[in-house]
């Protein structure tokens, strides 16, 4: 399977792959610890502009508006609340994946996004009802489970557009694509994630999404509500 990987990301320059940003790290990071703040947190938002900006847009939104205008990041994110604050910039920090395929691929790309969307609130949803401890990275994970289709956009534009239509509602598309790529979306999905090196179970969910679930019984928590989610298709 390695080789396979590896043989599919050769197609493409290693440095148009999506690489997490240090902001996206470093906000994890944090949000792992028991005392964060919201000090701690506007500093790292604080180093990434077009974060900053879409925080102010939503705390000066109709929603908010009853707090009247706001123009200071650190008071912007105490009217938001952490919870919305975390949601947004992990949310707009992986939309970039998603920004960088031709047009002509676009209608895929707006479906794998809306599923990978729909998933993450589930998967945090899911978390909180089942009280795991770290609901952000289940958040995380949904949101970028199918992160290797988007990988396979860029490496086959056309072929894999075609395969997308034979097969992204059949079921078999994990199978399909080994036969036909060489590897699946999620094993090229967690090779990606996994060069990261996340402090985290994230690549090991995304890489045994599709397993049975008797088969990942003694697996982390994060994997297995990340598989629960994966029953229905998303």
């Amino acid at each position: 399977m390695e080789n396979a990987i590896v043989k599919i990301l050769s197609r493409i320059d290693i440095n148009t792959l999506p690489v997490v940003p240090k902001v996206l790290l470093d906000l994890m990071d944090a949000i792992a610890r028991e005392d964060v703040s919201i000090d701690n947190l506007a500093k790292i938002i604080g180093q990434d502009a077009s974060l900053s900006a879409s925080i102010l847009a939503a705390a000066n939104s109709s929603f908010y508006r009853q707090w009247g205008e706001v123009t200071d990041l650190k008071r912007m994110m105490v009217v938001m609340g952490l919870t919305s604050v975390k949601t947004l910039v992990m949310t707009r920090t992986i939309q970039q994946f998603f920004a960088g395929i031709p047009s002509a691929q676009q209608h895929y790309v707006e479906i794998i996004w809306y599923r990978s969307l729909t998933c993450a609130h589930l998967a945090r949803n899911l978390a909180q009802l089942m009280a795991y401890e770290f609901p952000d990275e289940a958040y995380l994970a949904g949101l970028i489970h199918r992160l290797g289709q988007l990988v396979l956009m860029q490496c086959y534009p056309k072929e894999y557009a075609d395969f997308l239509a034979e097969h992204m509602e059949r079921g078999d598309q994990a199978e399909a694509e080994k036969t036909t790529f060489g590897a699946a979306y999620n094993e090229i999905g967690a090779h990606v994630i996994g060069s990261w090196a996340l402090q985290s179970f994230i690549a090991d969910a995304v890489l045994y999404q599709h397993q049975m679930v008797e088969n990942i019984a003694d697996s982390a928590t994060l994997i297995k509500r990340l598989k629960i989610l994966r029953i229905v298709p998303l």
